[in-house]
């Protein structure tokens, strides 16, 4: 990997970029999200995943403060059609960062067993408010209780949040059956067609992206266990 940049960690963005998602900060979360002065972006040169050094994502504060932003949260993505379209009816669907089900909700009727993971037990409880089969708690312990359980597992926009992502894979790969697959959505960080860098680009809420040559908002990809 080689250095893109130097730059100030972003502890301004807490209270100026992000204010067009009408997002508000309290000063403790914004000096427990600030460990230092400077950071780096490198990028890997096999593969361009860019990613923030030290690795240092937001912390359970910084994201219930962010997800009180009405705009935070769409309740629609793109990437949820296209992994639908890919999902068979005999098969048992694991979204792991559910949130509050909308994903969940939209293959609920069209698949075998569809099933949520979620850290947030606000996000959970509003997901099996709606009828959803939602788990909660430790995911290294969910994934004990439920290895080779599943024919897909999907993961949107959680991976670049992450500051070891290939644990977090390795773990979500164990839920799966042999030949399932593991869908994954993250961010590419030239969709922005106003500057390198949007409000979100920013070390203490996306560790890492992607960077494609094409201008499309999130790259998806699928994995396949064998």
């Amino acid at each position: 990997a080689y250095e893109i940049r130097n730059c100030d960690w972003s502890s301004d963005v807490c209270s100026s970029d992000l204010a067009e998602w009408d997002a508000r900060f309290s000063d403790e979360v914004i000096r427990g999200n600030t460990p230092g002065e400077k950071t780096s972006l490198l990028e890997c040169g096999e593969c361009g995943l860019q990613f923030f050094l030290p690795p240092i994502g937001g912390n359970e504060d910084f994201y219930r403060e962010l997800g009180a932003s009405p705009r935070y949260y769409n309740p629609w993505k793109w990437e949820f059609g296209w992994v639908r379209d890919r999902v068979l009816p005999s098969m048992a669907v694991l979204d792991v960062g559910c949130g509050r089900g909308d994903f969940l909700a939209e293959i609920a009727g069209s698949v075998r067993r569809a099933e949520g993971f979620e850290r947030n037990p606000d996000a959970a409880r509003a997901a099996r408010a709606r009828g959803l089969e939602v788990a909660t708690g430790d995911l290294a312990s969910h994934v004990g209780t439920r290895s080779g359980t599943y024919d897909a597992v999907c993961v949107f926009h959680i991976v670049e949040h992450l500051a070891d992502p290939a644990h977090f894979l390795a773990l979500l790969l164990a839920y799966l059956r042999k030949g399932g697959s593991l869908f994954v959505s993250m961010p590419n960080r030239r969709r922005s067609a106003g500057g390198s860098v949007e409000p979100l680009d920013r070390s203490e809420e996306h560790t890492s992206e992607l960077q494609s040559q094409f201008r499309i908002s999130y790259a998806v990809f699928c994995l396949k266990k064998k």
